[in-house]
């Protein structure tokens, strides 16, 4: 082994923590994924909307729905802009807790910051809608996205 290499360690980036948080995420094991998060942010390295997804969709399989929002939170106040597929998840989460207004309300903030609804958002708000039984606003909601 040569002397430099001590010197020479290989430091973790952001695509490596993102892959340790999704597993961990996978595995519900958020308490383990928020201190990976912590050790990401201790050694300066930003997390990006698709951490925060991760993040996210791990709250929702895990039905931590307190923590999701936190998270959600957590991602506003660092400036990190949410996607379609961040809003999907939210509508997800509302969702399983059986709020279909708040899943609703999510896409009139979409609307509000002026983000256009993909089609992962309707699908997500249909499917939501046809759970609460709520047949004729899945029926207006199909209507608003063909158009």
């Amino acid at each position: 082994m040569c002397e430099d290499s001590a010197q020479n360690h290989v430091k973790p980036d952001l695509i490596t923590y993102s892959t340790m948080i999704k597993g961990y995420c996978r595995e519900k094991n958020l308490e383990q994924a928020l201190i990976t998060l912590q050790e990401m942010e201790l050694r300066g390295i930003k997390a990006d909307e698709v951490l925060y997804n991760s993040l996210l969709d791990g709250c929702c399989k895990s039905r931590q729905i307190d923590l999701a929002l936190k998270v959600f939170d957590n991602m506003k106040i660092l400036n990190i802009k949410p996607s379609n597929v961040t809003y999907s998840i939210l509508i997800k989460i509302f969702s399983q807790i059986k709020q279909l207004d708040q899943a609703l309300g999510v896409l009139e903030q979409m609307k509000h910051e002026e983000i256009q609804p993909g089609l992962i958002v309707y699908t997500c708000l249909i499917q939501s809608c046809i759970k609460a039984g709520e047949i004729s606003k899945a029926d207006q909601l199909f209507a608003e996205m063909r158009r």
